[in-house]
């Protein structure tokens, strides 16, 4: 029989509180023929001596240590050093369930998808997953699905995801902090004839530690949501406004409320950055009435879809002082 070697790439940056944590996953999985590479993306707290203290006497375990760049750039290093037939990828502060290699390697060994999905459990417990087990077996079933995985935000994370060595063709994209996963997951879905989902919460998800960069606001990302939506509509294709631009739309607009009630950037740059944004996005053609939005948030997003930004940063402020004096 076939023997599956996984590589498990996991980019590390001051994540000593977490990481030992994250390594001792797999060291305990059930399944044994694997590598894991550890990339220590220039931490400045003893990460890379943690990751050092764990490679020293075991083969299985590779070190690489680099000048900080992101983690799209610690996991495009850890792509170059790995030799498994498959890829995983592992955030250093979240861990893998102890027979997670050995489930994957079973449904692997069946129905031999190109991408397999599976569920993440939050420390929270929540559950982020496929509500079924489904197998799509051809380019055809794989778009025609497309939309639901994608509103569903199944693609969106890599963390959930088993991917081919041979078919990754394109790396994590460089200059993206917001996104770049779901960049990655697109990217890779082109090469895909196959597509596997399954309802086992395999991946283990700190979520009470949110310091993510998706969680972060950040001038200039509003750009990087429409060049998601671009290479969405590009592989998805037109079906309607709803199902096209739901996951765009609900983006755009969490953001938007992050962005402009944030109290570390000046008013002034907030307003000139949607502004540019707005000149030339889709956003300012949608119909908001299609989407979940509350009603508050509708108004906020009607008056920044019409160019009214200043009145929706005079809402935010308003609100604020009314809580100050409540």
């Amino acid at each position: 029989m076939f023997d599956i070697k996984f590589s498990v790439i996991v980019p590390v940056y001051n994540s000593e509180k977490y990481l030992g944590k994250c390594i001792d996953s797999i060291l305990a999985q059930s399944y044994s023929n694997w590598e894991l590479i550890l990339v220590d993306d220039g931490s400045e707290d003893s990460s890379k001596q943690i990751c050092e203290y764990y490679s020293h006497d075991n083969k299985s375990i590779k070190f690489v240590s680099k000048s900080n760049g992101g983690p799209s750039s610690a996991r495009n290093a850890g792509l170059e050093k790995a030799v498994g037939n498959y890829i995983l990828f592992l955030d250093s502060d979240d861990a893998l369930s102890d027979r997670c290699l050995e489930v994957i390697n079973v449904h692997l060994l069946d129905k031999n998808p190109d991408c397999l999905i599976f569920g993440i459990q939050q420390a929270t417990g929540l559950v982020w997953a496929p509500t079924e087990q489904k197998l799509y077996t051809s380019k055809r079933e794989i778009k025609d699905s497309f939309y639901t995985l994608y509103n569903k935000e199944l693609l969106s994370p890599v963390v959930n995801k088993v991917f081919k060595k041979e078919l990754i063709k394109d790396k994590f994209p460089k200059g993206v902090d917001y996104g770049e996963d779901l960049m990655f997951s697109l990217n890779y879905l082109q090469y895909c004839q196959s597509v596997q989902l399954i309802t086992d919460k395999l991946y283990l998800h700190d979520n009470a530690n949110e310091h993510s960069l998706t969680h972060s606001v950040k001038l200039g990302r509003l750009p990087q949501i429409e060049q998601i939506e671009d290479r969405a509509l590009a592989f998805g294709g037109a079906v309607d406004n709803y199902v096209e631009y739901l996951k765009y739309a609900k983006d755009v607009g969490n953001y938007l409320m992050r962005l402009l009630s944030s109290e570390q950037i000046a008013k002034k740059y907030i307003k000139h950055d949607v502004c540019n944004w707005l000149s030339t996005s889709r956003f300012k053609t949608l119909d908001l009435n299609l989407f979940p939005f509350s009603r508050r948030q509708q108004l906020i997003l009607e008056l920044v879809k019409r160019g009214r930004i200043s009145f929706a940063l005079m809402i935010y402020e308003v609100n604020k002082k009314i809580k100050r004096l409540v």
